[in-house]
Parts: structure tokens; C-alpha cells; sequence
């Protein structure tokens, strides 16, 4: 999976802060109690590190289970305890540094090959979310390829072995780098900017976009 190796890379090169393994029996273990099944590039990525913290905090992917309310295991049952309107289809992983969480889209118990990624913000209305990305892998190459070039457009080079970009995504803004970047890995999403302040969207509403 390149993703993989290029978070290999990014730890070689301490942008990211790799945790210890989980082993596939732990994450297991840890389906059976959220009662869903995660995809295997979730797994992949996991059993590589254990979540891990990317670009001093701007990204933030959490551990699948802790004694602490930042894990997989707790982290959305702890958003709704504290009124965050999380859809049971929401699993979260991780956030944005900035406290609005990611999550991993899955319906109980249904094997899939993946997932959307989805981002909710701190509206606490039912139209609080956005969908980033098709799958976890693309969610990691989108936010990792932003921060990576948002930082110096040097990177550019080293990305192309990654993913067959274009010269043309790079640009100042980072608004206008973030959306390129997400729509030339997932054109299907180009209607959506992956901002929850701005897309609005509702539970049922991406219930219908995950539909085959």
C-alpha cells in the first residue's frame, strides 16, 4: 500500500511520531465491541502504528484503545456524552488539532472495503458534517500530501512517487491546494469542500452518497 510507505517516509523524516503496533487479534477484539469491521487499509496502517501525531498536532489519529477518551474504542461515545451530535454510523479516530474529530463511516456489522471519511464540526445541530474522503488511505494521502506541500512546494517531487500529481495543484492558497489536492484523488467528492461549517450535511444525507 504506498500510503504506508509514505508514512514510512514522513517517520524517517520525523514528521510523524509513530506509536507501537497493534496486533490484528487486538483490533479484533476491538471490532467485536463497536460492532463494526473496519476495512483492511485501516488495519494495515494500525498494525504499523497505533495511531500516530503528524505536523506538530494538525493531524491527529488516535490510538484504537486507551484508558482515555481520545481512542478509537471511546472517542464517540465520548463526543455524545459531552452533546456532539455523532450518527452511530460515526466512528472517530482522530482530529484536526483544532478539536473537530474525523471519523470512519461503517454500518454495524457489514464487511465493506472501505470506508468514507467523514468530518464533523462544533455546530451541534443534525447538518454538522462534511465527507473528506472516499477511504481512510485517501484521507491519509490528501491531509499528508496538503501539509506536505503547504509547507514548501519542494515536496512536490517527492510526492509524484506516491501519486501521479500534476504541477498544476500547487498554489499559494491553501484553500484553493486543499481542494485540488482532494479532487484529483476524489473527483466523485468535488461537490463537497471536506468543511463541515460550509457543507452542512445531515446523517441521512451521507447515508445516500455511501450507497453503492
Amino acid at each position: 500500500m504506498k500510503i504506508l510507505s509514505l508514512i514510512k517516509k514522513l517517520v524517517a523524516d520525523g514528521i510523524i511520531e509513530k506509536n507501537e503496533p497493534i496486533s490484528m487479534s487486538e483490533i479484533t477484539e476491538i471490532e467485536k465491541k463497536l460492532c463494526v469491521i473496519f476495512p483492511d487499509d485501516i488495519k494495515e496502517v494500525y498494525t504499523y502504528s497505533n495511531g500516530f501525531d503528524a505536523f506538530d498536532g494538525n493531524l491527529q489519529l488516535y490510538p484504537m484503545a486507551i484508558d482515555d477518551d481520545f481512542c478509537i474504542l471511546n472517542a464517540s461515545n465520548s463526543h455524545r456524552s459531552w452533546d456532539w451530535p455523532i450518527p452511530q454510523e460515526m466512528v472517530i479516530f482522530g482530529d484536526n488539532g483544532c478539536g473537530e474529530p474525523y471519523g470512519f463511516w461503517l454500518s454495524e456489522g457489514k464487511t465493506e472495503t472501505k470506508c468514507l471519511i467523514v468530518q464533523t464540526g462544533e455546530i451541534f445541530e443534525d447538518k454538522c458534517l462534511s465527507i473528506v474522503a472516499n477511504s481512510f488511505s485517501d484521507f491519509l494521502l490528501i491531509v499528508l500530501s496538503f501539509n506536505l506541500l503547504d509547507e514548501s512546494k519542494d515536496n512536490f517531487t517527492e510526492l509524484t512517487e506516491y501519486y501521479e500529481f500534476d504541477e498544476s495543484i500547487v498554489v499559494d492558497d491553501e484553500e484553493l491546494l486543499f481542494k485540488n489536492i482532494k479532487n484529483v484523488i476524489n473527483p466523485n467528492l468535488m461537490n463537497f469542500t471536506a468543511d463541515p461549517y460550509r457543507d452542512l450535511l445531515n446523517k441521512k444525507e451521507v447515508i445516500e452518497f455511501a450507497k453503492p
